[in-house]
């Protein structure tokens, strides 16, 4: 009888340990879907953003507190500077100024998700002359960038080589002529080309630029851009869980500007 009894004790020591390791397995993939669960915010998006502030200007307006900004006159022309008072960058309220990007990963067990890193560290400005923009330009340091899940964060940061290449930066090369659109303070949109720097390295892109200026002299303006990574040198990081990531996504950015 003793073999027998020596082979059920075996059958139930690999039942236990293959128990055991379906019981990991299933945590460690809970604890990858947790730091990498697809609730990414919303693409930028300037309507959203404009009610936003509106939100934070209303919260913000205590009794003695003075105003930010004078009131809009219709006159766009001059220099426009990013506001860093103005909001207050969050990933779930998408509030005040920023620059980031979004891509698409294929996970191993949850499946697609939306990837995101984003900075307020945002600087910059604009010009405008007789109607059109003549000049503009953005900055963001790099070494700023979150994610919506910090466990992305440190594999952003080596894969873009924010150590040796902690900025980006957007400048305009062709003019852009502005609709009536702009001076009557409605919402418009225009396409603006430029150069754009990342991990060293230029290139000539085509901003899709939505833009509003607002009553009380706030203009608020989104762009994205798409942008395949191997054009500025950059690999998407990897890990064990990731299946796969898009080798292009988008660059898009969130700014409040006043003049």
């Amino acid at each position: 009888m003793s073999p027998p009894q020596k082979s059920r004790r075996g059958f139930r020591l690999r039942y236990v340990v293959g128990a055991a390791l379906v019981l990991l397995v299933g945590a460690g993939a809970g604890l990858w879907w947790f730091v990498f669960r697809g609730d990414a915010p919303a693409a930028v998006d300037t309507t959203a953003a404009n009610e936003q502030l509106d939100t934070d200007l209303e919260g913000a307006s205590a009794p003695g507190a003075a105003p930010t900004t004078g009131g809009f006159d219709g006159e766009i022309d001059g220099t426009w500077t990013v506001d860093d008072t103005l909001g207050d960058f969050t990933f779930d309220s998408a509030s005040g100024s920023f620059a980031g990007f979004r891509v698409d990963e294929e996970l191993v067990g949850p499946g697609a998700v939306v990837a995101v890193g984003r900075t307020g560290d945002v600087s910059g400005s604009i010009d405008i002359e007789h109607g059109d923009l003549v000049a503009a330009t953005v900055e963001v340091d790099l070494t700023g960038l979150t994610s919506d899940r910090p466990g992305r964060e440190g594999a952003i940061q080596r894969a873009l080589t924010t150590d040796q290449f902690p900025t980006a930066e957007f400048s305009l090369t062709e003019p852009v002529t502005l609709p009536a659109q702009a001076a009557r303070g409605e919402l418009f949109a225009v396409d603006a080309t430029g150069d754009l720097t990342v991990h060293g390295v230029t290139r000539t892109v085509v901003m899709s630029i939505e833009a509003i200026v607002r009553d009380d002299g706030v203009a608020v303006v989104t762009g994205s851009t798409d942008a395949v990574w191997d054009d500025y040198g950059v690999t998407p990081p990897s890990a064990p869980v990731v299946a796969s990531i898009d080798d292009q996504g988008v660059i898009e950015f969130q700014l409040l500007l006043t003049s």
